[in-house]
């Protein structure tokens, strides 16, 4: 009788062991679909909207598009949310009035468009290797550039904040953690402070500063491909 109740005890001891360590192991594994991800996108944008308000400067006067390179990193909570930081550098086009000063003979110019900031998005599961997504986020912009004329040169800046964005997409999940696929995103932001430098810009050649009084609203269609991969965490 003794025998039978030490077996039954160590049975029991036995099985209440293996159940807490793999309750344990469970619970210190990150859920599969998780962990740090990585993106990079390329597009084509769109300007919208103005600069200044009061001067009728529209954004398109000053950068006609922009090619844009998109980085994301960040970290899905779960299989269906991810919350990173992105960070844009777009290559420009002239626009309209930069155009003007800059198509002549000795002339040089070039302009590009900076965004960084934080974004969420919220990923659909549906049957098959398809993901739609949604998302949404804030940050800052930087419209630079410079030029040169014989022997006159200089830069120009227009930063603000950008309000909100609105992102979708669709993945093509090639691997479990690994998607590529068409990508749309709305901007939009506000300018507050310009600045110049240099002899071309500046009657001395140095550097000025201002705030922007009548702010305009403007935004940026973007649209493209990206490609994102999720690295899972022990």
């Amino acid at each position: 009788m003794r025998t039978k109740r030490t077996m039954r005890a160590v049975i029991t001891v036995g099985v209440s062991t293996l159940f807490i360590c793999g309750a344990s192991g469970t619970a210190g594994a990150a859920p599969e679909g998780t962990g740090i991800e990585v993106g990079a996108r390329l597009g084509f944008g769109i300007p919208l909207g103005g600069v200044d308000g009061n001067n009728g400067d529209d954004l398109n006067k000053t950068i006609g598009n922009m090619v844009p390179i998109w980085l994301d990193a960040g970290y899905r909570v779960i299989p269906n949310l991810y919350v990173g930081a992105f960070f844009m550098y777009g290559f420009g086009s002239l626009g309209s009035q930069a155009s003007m000063l800059c198509n002549q003979p000795g002339a040089g110019c070039s302009v590009h468009d900076t965004r960084f900031g934080a974004n969420a998005q919220y990923h659909i599961t549906i049957p098959g290797p398809l993901e739609p997504w949604i998302g949404a986020g804030l940050g800052f912009e930087w419209l630079g550039g410079s030029a040169s004329v014989n022997n006159a040169s200089g830069g120009f800046g227009t930063s603000g904040f950008e309000f909100f964005n609105l992102q979708a997409g669709i993945d093509y999940k090639a691997m479990s953690n690994l998607g590529i696929g068409p990508f749309l995103a709305l901007t939009f932001a506000q300018y507050d402070n310009q600045s110049q430098d240099g002899q071309l810009f500046v009657p001395n050649g140095g550097s000025a500063s201002m705030g922007i009084n009548n702010k305009a609203l403007h935004e940026w269609l973007i649209f493209g491909v990206r490609g994102t991969f999720v690295i899972p965490l022990p």
